[in-house]
């Protein structure tokens, strides 16, 4: 993927029939893209007093650093997760491959060890993680969050102090996947979340923009 710098495994699961072999008995459901402005309906027509001042609503989010990459293939299948890749580098891989020297390029080859793209079945994999996350968060942290893929979102007063975020990271590390830092965004009022940009500023008078 050029425009990030990133060299990401797709597998080809369709044509492959890979996809089609696969049997799962679950279902994913994702967030609508205005969640935060659900939520924060929700909190104000409950709240006990106008969310202004110590009490003035913030949001912020968190992601996963290498979200795909961070899920283990099964050892027992890691045969079925060879990769290979022509013209490009080791060091830029960050692999360990077996190369084979050919005239025109060089042929890489390496176990994938986490998930690649392409695989439907990866999809439900992976999300089991941020939903265990949301789950702690909300019943053991009584953290307001949610999540979209690898996107974290957390709600809170601002008395709270970013208590929450900084817990949503604890958590997040505790469980192996720590968030990446750069990816962060801070608790405040104005803030772009899932392609989004809230402003909470004006919700004691009614207002979210």
């Amino acid at each position: 993927q050029e425009s990030q710098d990133k060299h990401r495994a797709i597998d080809n699961a369709k044509t492959n029939s890979a996809n089609a072999m696969a049997f799962m008995n679950e279902a994913i459901t994702v967030v609508p893209l205005d969640v935060a402005a659900h939520n924060a309906v929700w909190i104000a027509r409950r709240a006990a007093r106008p969310l202004r001042g110590s009490w003035q609503l913030e949001l912020g989010s968190e992601d996963q650093g290498e979200a795909y990459r961070g899920v283990p293939n099964a050892h027992h299948q890691l045969g079925n997760c060879v990769v290979a890749t022509v013209g490009q580098s080791q060091a830029k891989l960050k692999l360990s491959p077996t190369s084979v020297s050919t005239e025109e390029s060089e042929l890489l080859f390496s176990i994938l060890y986490g998930h690649s793209y392409g695989l439907v079945a990866a999809v439900n994999t992976f999300n089991r993680w941020p939903e265990l996350v949301v789950a702690i968060t909300r019943r053991v942290l009584m953290v307001p969050s949610w999540h979209y893929f690898d996107d974290m979102g957390i709600m809170q007063l601002n008395f709270e102090e970013c208590s929450g975020q900084r817990a949503v990271r604890e958590l997040m590390q505790l469980l192996g996947r720590p968030a990446k830092t750069s990816k962060s965004v801070e608790m405040s009022t104005k803030a772009a979340h899932l392609g989004v940009i809230f402003n909470f500023d004006g919700i004691a008078d009614g207002n979210i923009c």
